[in-house]
């Protein structure tokens, strides 16, 4: 199956990691995040990343159907 699910969530790139957690799980106002990079860097690669894996790898799974 030629199917790869990758979800990445906008907030974990867009806030930074919350004091006190190592896994980027909510604070203590329960803002989950972890690379602290921005509102442009997160819109920026979720839109590579929604355009890359769902249209590009079906793609180019119907060109190799062995690939994967």
């Amino acid at each position: 199956m030629c199917t790869k699910i990758f979800f990445l969530q906008t907030n974990y790139i867009q806030q930074p990691l919350p004091p006190g957690s190592s896994t980027g799980a909510g604070g203590l106002n329960g803002q989950s995040g972890a690379l602290g990079a921005g509102q442009q860097m997160s819109t920026g690669l979720t839109t590579f990343y929604q355009f890359w894996f769902v249209h590009l790898i079906h793609i180019f799974c119907t060109i190799h159907p062995g690939f994967i």
